[in-house]
Order: structure tokens, then C-alpha cells, then sequence
């Protein structure tokens, strides 16, 4: 919030977890394996990757995140130029939102 409040842009590294957030490990927090399968579902709802669906959701965030993609895989670099084609409802983008925050917002 202090970011956005006073203009200050954030860049995200690793912005989508090292891909942690489309299979995540067996013993991940019950967060991330919701997370992921949200992402998963919205993925599959807008034809396309989690990856895209992951970039999607940051690039639409309200604080403006640059995402730093650094990948020597192709499909990742498609993805994040995909991303910018992918409209979440305002209701997909909270539920992601939730998801990996592992509670709601008062």
C-alpha cells in the first residue's frame, strides 16, 4: 500500500514462485495447493497456461508490479506477452487474490 500511496513502482522477481504455484510440492501450504488450483482452473476456463494466467493476475494488480521474467524457457517468455490478452473478472482476480493470501480481507 505504501507503495502505491506514494507512487513508488514494484518490481517482482520470480514473479510466479519458480512455477511453484502450478504444481506445488506435496507438503506446500494448503494455500499454495489452493492457489494452484485456482490457476489451473482459470487456465483452463480462458484457454491458455497457468503461466499466462499468473502474469495475468499480476499485471492487473492495483500497486502496478513490473515483473521481472527471468527464464530460459521459451513457452514462459509467450506466456508473459499472453498474459496481457487475458481479462479476469474482478471475482477470479479476488478469489487468486485470497488464495494465496490464505484469508479473506475484513
Amino acid at each position: 500500500d505504501y507503495c502505491r500511496v506514494h507512487d513508488i513502482t514494484i518490481q517482482a522477481w520470480s514473479p510466479i514462485a519458480g512455477g511453484q504455484l502450478f504444481s506445488p510440492a506435496d507438503d506446500a501450504p494448503d494455500n499454495v495447493k489452493e492457489t494452484a488450483r485456482l490457476i489451473a482452473e482459470l487456465a483452463e476456463k480462458h484457454a491458455t497456461t497457468p503461466e499466462a494466467i499468473g502474469f495475468a493476475w499480476l499485471l492487473r494488480h492495483p500497486a502496478g508490479i513490473q515483473p521481472i521474467i527471468g527464464t530460459l524457457r521459451p513457452e514462459r517468455i509467450v506466456a508473459s506477452c499472453q498474459a496481457d490478452n487475458i481479462t479476469l473478472s474482478r471475482q477470479d482476480w479476488y478469489n487468486l487474490f485470497i488464495a494465496a493470501r490464505g484469508a479473506r480481507m475484513p
